[in-house]
C-alpha cells in the first residue's frame, strides 16, 4: 500500500470514527425521548480488488427486541381494553348503587316488592295502598335517573369512540407518510432510523386504540392487520367511520340495513 492508499485507508477511519461519536451522541441526547430506538453502526471492511483498504459503514442500526415490541402491542391494546371495561363498569356501580344501600335500586325494588305483600295481606288497609303507591314512584323516579345516566353514559362512549376512530386515521396517514419515506431512502441505501422510530410511534398509537398485527416487506414496508384479519394498511391506509348517535330512545332497534338506520 502507497502513501495515498495509507491515507485514505485512515481517512476512512477517521468518518467511521466520526460517524461512530455522532451515533453516541445522539443515544446520549435522546436517552428519554418517547419511541427514540439507540443506534449502533454497523462497520465493515473496504475492499479495492482484492485488497483491504479502509473501513466504512455498512448500515445504522436500531438497538430493537422486535418480539418485545410484538408483546409490547399486544400488552397496550389489552390494557386499554381492560382500562376502558373497568372504567364503566365503576360508573354503572355508581348507577345502580351498593346492594342494600339507601338510594340504590335494588333496594327500591325490594321494598316495592314488600310493599305488594303487605297489600295483598290486606287490600282493603287504606295506608297500604298509599305505602305501594310511594314505593312505585320511588322505584319509577329510581329507574328514570338510572335509565338518564346510562343513555349519558352511552353518548360519552360515542364521542369517545368517535374521536377514537380520528386519531386512528391520523395515525395510519403517519404510518403511510413514514413508510412510503423509508422504502425510498432504503433504495438509496440512507439511514432510516429516525424514520422507522416515527413510524413505530404512530403504530404504538394505533396499538393503545385497537388490537393489531404488523409485519414487515423486505422493501422496508409494513402491512398492518387486526387480529381478526382486518386490513387497516398495506401501502394504503384503511378509512375508518363511526356512526355516531346521539340520541337513543327506547324504541330504536338495532338493522344491519344503512337506509333503515
Amino acid at each position: 500500500m502507497g502513501l495515498f492508499g495509507a491515507m485514505s485507508s485512515s481517512l476512512s477511519g477517521l468518518r467511521v470514527t466520526q460517524a461512530q461519536m455522532e451515533i453516541v451522541s445522539s443515544n446520549i441526547a435522546n436517552v428519554d425521548s418517547v419511541g427514540y430506538s439507540r443506534r449502533s453502526v454497523n462497520v465493515v471492511q473496504r475492499l479495492t480488488g482484492p485488497s483491504t483498504s479502509g473501513a466504512q459503514i455498512a448500515r445504522i442500526d436500531r438497538q430493537l427486541d422486535t418480539l418485545v415490541q410484538r408483546q409490547l402491542r399486544i400488552e397496550t391494546a389489552g390494557a386499554s381494553y381492560t382500562d376502558l371495561k373497568a372504567r364503566y363498569a365503576r360508573q354503572l356501580d355508581q348507577v345502580f348503587g351498593a346492594p342494600g344501600s339507601v338510594g340504590a335500586l335494588d333496594t327500591s325494588v325490594n321494598a316495592f316488592a314488600g310493599s305488594l305483600q303487605t297489600l295483598v295481606g290486606n287490600p282493603a288497609d287504606f295506608s297500604a295502598r298509599n305505602d305501594v303507591l310511594s314505593k312505585a314512584q320511588a322505584l319509577a323516579g329510581n329507574l328514570n335517573n338510572a335509565s338518564y345516566d346510562i343513555q349519558l353514559m352511552r353518548q360519552q362512549v360515542e364521542s369517545q369512540i368517535g374521536t377514537a376512530v380520528q386519531r386512528l386515521n391520523a395515525a395510519l396517514t403517519r404510518v403511510a407518510s413514514a413508510d412510503d419515506r423509508i422504502a425510498n431512502i432504503t433504495a438509496q441505501g440512507t439511514d432510516t432510523a429516525g424514520l422507522r422510530d416515527e413510524r413505530d410511534r404512530a403504530i404504538n398509537e394505533l396499538a393503545a386504540l385497537m388490537d393489531i398485527r404488523v409485519t414487515e416487506n423486505p422493501s422496508g414496508k409494513v402491512n398492518i392487520f387486526t387480529n381478526a384479519g382486518l386490513q387497516l394498511y398495506s401501502g394504503e391506509p384503511a378509512s375508518l367511520s363511526f356512526d355516531e348517535r346521539p340520541v337513543l330512545p327506547a324504541n330504536a332497534l338495532f338493522t344491519a340495513n344503512p337506509a333503515d338506520r
